[in-house]
């Protein structure tokens, strides 16, 4: 203490002496050349946080700005070493803005690597990848080994290992590869091998990576650090093959060598705590496992100080670290087991509150990263901790019944379901009061689109160093876009808000937004590898929560009925009839459809999102023709949502646009591009009266105009054809000269109140862990649509015709959207003149509506249309009047 405050007099004093010559770089120097003298990571970054809160000025020649770089280079590296990331990669980015600026040498090994290795250590691959085209460029043979091992980490970091392979592989093939860069490569080969499942050849790798690396005479601290990861895979490998005593062996020896480098307060060590952690909680000594979770904690919290077992850190203390929710998620499986061994609820409840504060982790960390691949990667691992958490929380729940407990498990869900897309409306919502002109705005509008290009170039060649080359430059926008944000944060508060309110979740708002009648009921579902869960709430506000089955038995059976939707025929008509009635008294038990229930928002999970709930059976009674059928949408309404908070902030936005419908239908009446034509596809549009309309037909409707005019327009209606292809990731709707893909839709800044997509399997699409299905009718969600009509298979165009002719019907009478189309197949299912054989559900069960549940502004046409009847009865009254006046 003695030795700093001198230091901070002696700065003091530095800074008049300098600040009076206005010589900034001798200043930078002097001050960095006094924190290097010094041993004491923290000693050393208090001079030099001291240094630059004292700047006077920024600086303005090259040689003030290189000073500049090496404070922000070693701040960055006392940050690591004190394991605070995050900051550490805001000192990196901040030395890397002034290399950019004036390129100085010898950047790859101080600036390049380290930032890219941090960027993986927070999953955010994409935007590691983007710095590696310069860091190639700048690189000197012997940098090129660790750009090659640092490069195949973000594939691998993706789960991506047979690409990560080959940039090992590259690596290893170099001359200049010394034997610690060896030493490294050979360590990730092995990991990736590993986990692909080849066990033997990771064997061999990982013995060869220790070999080399044991080999070198003077271990500095970068060997050490290489050699404690090695020991770490080394003793993962032998926990896999329950090895238990030699798994333990190789992870102490590793948690020595992390000690050595680091000390016991870094995330590295940390993270060998919760390997330990793990390889305990295996062995079924959870006690032993808590202690070593709480260790891994106390590497990255220092303040908490464990008494009991069930102690957990203070929420306000958690940072966004992946170290810390790999330990708490650990500590509560520890927790669980625990109380199965004593079965005191006090472990129970102490293991659901560890996973909520790794929920709070998670969110966190997910608002520091900027690229959306990176936020996919992240829910998908939290889908994988959350139905462990739900596991105990219903046990917890079964015990001791609480709406509490009950609000906080639906609460994490909703956190984790469509978080993505949620960001995006609201951003859309939020856009929608800022000043349209802005260049920021507008700039961002352009990003959008010029990605949206290169995605598709990338898809349109077969030629693989092409795609790379497209992928890079995707990758160097999709950055542009990330900093562009950053800049609206900045400019407007209200934006720099946003993600704070993302996933805070009102339960209250639900009732009363969303459940505006007393028959009105939200059901939402999460479907786990082993358990599904259905969430209950009621219009009076009552929650219920109930286990529906197992997933895997639950799924063959939806697949079963999927089958017979899909069949035309519709199969066996009793067969048919008994698996609907089981399903919906599975999927939707009495005790969560009360009798009077006649309204339904439905948020569906995983497969699930596939199933028409209309199209499942009541009652115990068979029909012995398919008119008959109990269909449940003869009893309810549906409105289907991506998540509750996607459906709340869809209910709060504008439709900016000057109202009336675009359609197009390009028929392909001569199979243009290969494409069956659409006979019918003129003809729906054409019947769709009483709304102001923009037609573009065959080689008129074009992508280009729809991208042009969609924006202005309040209805959009395509009919055309459309595929889901998320085996190749190609899911596009089909436009006369181009498919346009999701990226396209992306890009679109729509103002729509409704989007009708009578196209084949609009709404499905890959599904992502956690986000959900990666569809067309969520593109134009995304882009900013309120609701969407979308289907979830090759719907016969006929009868898709019919009911978009009814749908349009009652949007005109008034009816909101999802009651439109109720009515709409109500009508469909009624009419007599239809045949029986077409009331199957293949005929009519395909659309579904998507989004928030209000009457659409019909535009000009519909006003006219009223208008001009007023106007006649109003004359005829006239005429009437004065006829009978003058008799």
């Amino acid at each position: 203490m003695v030795l700093l405050s001198f230091l901070s007099l002696l700065g003091q004093d530095s800074l008049q002496h300098f600040r009076a010559r206005n010589q900034l770089a001798s200043y930078l120097r002097y001050n960095w050349d006094r924190q290097n003298e010094l041993e004491n990571p923290s000693a050393s970054l208090k001079i030099l946080d001291q240094t630059l809160s004292q700047l006077w000025r920024q600086p303005k020649n090259t040689s003030e700005s290189e000073e500049l770089l090496w404070v922000q280079l070693s701040r960055a590296d006392y940050l690591f070493q004190l394991g605070k990331v995050l900051e550490s990669i805001q000192a990196y980015e901040a030395a890397l803005h002034w290399h950019q600026r004036y390129h100085f040498a010898d950047m790859v090994e101080y600036l390049y690597k380290p930032l890219i290795a941090h960027y993986t250590r927070l999953g955010e691959n994409e935007k590691a990848r983007v710095l590696y085209e310069n860091a190639f460029k700048e690189a000197d043979p012997e940098s090129l080994p660790g750009l090659y091992n640092n490069l195949g980490l973000t594939y691998w970091n993706e789960g991506r290992n047979p690409e990560a392979l080959q940039y090992f592989r590259q690596g290893l093939q170099l001359q200049s590869t010394t034997t610690a860069q060896k030493g490294l490569l050979l360590l990730s080969t092995a990991r990736s091998q590993f986990e692909l499942g080849q066990f033997a050849l990771a064997e061999t790798a990982l013995q060869q990576s220790l070999q080399s690396l044991e080999s070198i005479p003077q271990k500095e601290a970068d060997i050490l650090d290489y050699l404690a990861g090695a020991y770490a895979l080394q003793g993962v490998m032998y926990r896999q093959n329950s090895n238990y005593a030699a798994a333990e062996k190789s992870l102490r020896k590793a948690l020595a060598l992390a000690h050595e480098v680091y000390g016991t307060q870094h995330r590295e060590y940390g993270k060998i705590n919760v390997e330990l952690g793990q390889l305990f909680l295996k062995n079924g000594q959870a006690a032993q496992a808590v202690r070593f979770f709480d260790a891994a904690l106390q590497a990255v919290v220092p303040s908490f100080k464990p008494k009991t077992p069930l102690d957990l850190p203070n929420a306000q203390k958690l940072y966004e670290e992946n170290t810390l929710y790999e330990a708490l998620a650990g500590k509560a499986e520890a927790l669980a087991q625990l109380y199965q061994q004593n079965q005191q609820l006090s472990y129970l409840s102490s293991a659901f509150s560890s996973h909520q504060l790794a929920q709070q982790v998670e969110l966190s960390l997910r608002n520091t990263l900027q690229f959306e691949s990176s936020k996919l990667n992240l829910l998908a691992y939290s889908r994988k901790r959350m139905e462990a958490a739900f596991a105990i929380a219903y046990t917890l729940y079964q015990q001791q019944p609480s709406q509490q407990t009950i609000q906080a498990a639906w609460t994490m869900l909703e956190q984790n379901k469509a978080a993505v897309l949620l960001e995006a409306v609201q951003e859309n919502r939020l856009k929608q009061a800022l000043n349209s002109g802005d260049t920021l705005l507008q700039e961002e509008i352009k990003l959008k689109k010029r990605i949206a290009w290169l995605e598709n170039a990338a898809l349109s060649t077969q030629n693989s160093t092409q795609v790379q080359n497209y992928q890079r430059q995707a990758n160097q926008t999709r950055n542009e876009l990330a900093s562009l944000k950053i800049q609206l944060a900045k400019k407007y508060p209200a934006y720099a808000q946003l993600k704070e309110q993302l996933y805070k979740l009102d339960f209250e708002k639900i009732r009363q937004k969303l459940l505006q009648t007393k028959d009105a009921v939200a059901l939402e579902y999460f479907v786990g590898a082993e358990q599904s869960y259905l969430f209950q709430l009621s219009a009076e506000g009552k929650m219920q929560w109930v286990k529906i089955g197992e997933s895997p038995t639950l799924r063959s059976e939806v697949g079963q009925l999927l089958a017979m939707i899909q069949d035309k025929s519709g199969g066996d008509l009793q067969a048919y009839q008994a698996l609907g009635q089981a399903l919906l008294k599975t999927l939707v038990p009495a005790a969560v459809r009360p009798p009077a229930t006649q309204s339904i928002v439905l948020i569906p999970d995983a497969w699930l999102s596939a199933l028409p709930f209309e199209a499942l059976v009541t009652g115990e009674k068979k029909a012995s023709r398919w008119p008959q059928v109990a269909y449940w949408c003869r009893q309810v309404k549906l409105q289907y949502g991506y998540s509750l908070g996607v459906l709340l902030s869809q209910l709060e936005l504008s439709t900016q646009s000057r109202g009336g419908m675009l359609a197009l239908a390009p028929g392909f009446d001569k199979a243009e591009r290969g494409l069956a034509p659409l006979r019918n596809s003129k003809a729906e549009i054409e019947q769709i009266k009483g709304i102001k309309k923009k037609a573009y037909f065959q080689d008129q409707a074009t992508w280009q105009h729809f991208a042009e005019k969609a924006p202005q327009f309040n209805i959009l209606h395509l009919a055309t054809h459309a595929s889901a292809d998320s085996v190749h990731n190609t899911a596009g709707i089909e436009f006369y000269e181009r498919r346009a893909f999701l990226s396209d839709i992306y890009a679109l800044p729509l103002h729509a109140d409704l989007v009708c997509l009578s196209a084949c399997e609009s709404g499905l699409g890959e599904w992502k862990q956690g986000e959900g299905v990666m569809s067309l009718a969520r593109a134009f969600a995304y882009a900013g649509a309120k609701g969407l009509v979308a289907t979830l298979w090759s719907v016969n165009e006929v009868s898709s015709s019919t009911l978009f002719n009814s749908f349009y019907h009652h949007l005109r009478k008034g009816e909101t959207k999802a009651q439109a189309l109720h009515s709409a197949k109500l009508d469909y299912l009624n009419d007599t003149e239809i045949p029986a054989f077409q009331k199957t559900p293949y005929y009519w069960a395909a659309l579904t509506y998507v989004g928030e549940d209000s009457v659409v502004q019909m535009g000009n046409g519909a006003v006219r249309w009223y208008v001009i009847v007023g106007m006649v009865l109003v004359i005829g009254v006239l005429v009437f009047w004065f006829r009978w006046f003058r008799s």
